[in-house]
């Protein structure tokens, strides 16, 4: 039996998923769907349904992604906010 530990990558600077990293990727499954559909004529094949289904999840991942950086970043600004009028209060005391 193996540790499922090990299988997990690292998660280094190279890795991590910011939203411009998101935007390129999206950019790119756009542009390979809007080659498919300017064409002359649009010819279906055997993968489309496979294919459709990989963009259904790619977007629900990325959104759950996207959430996520959003989070982060209220937390952030929340913490800030915090320090800002921590030091009001100090001065105003």
């Amino acid at each position: 039996m193996t540790d499922k530990a090990q299988n997990l990558p690292e998660n280094t600077a190279d890795n991590v998923f910011n939203r411009q990293k998101l935007l390129i990727l999206s950019s790119s499954v756009l542009e390979k769907i809007e080659q498919r559909l300017t064409t002359e004529r649009f010819r279906s094949s055997e993968s489309d349904n496979t294919y459709l289904a990989f963009v259904r999840a790619f977007s629900s991942l990325m959104t759950a992604h996207n959430m996520t950086l959003r989070d982060n970043d209220l937390d952030a600004i929340n913490r800030r906010l915090d320090e800002i009028e921590a030091r009001q209060r100090g001065d105003n005391e």
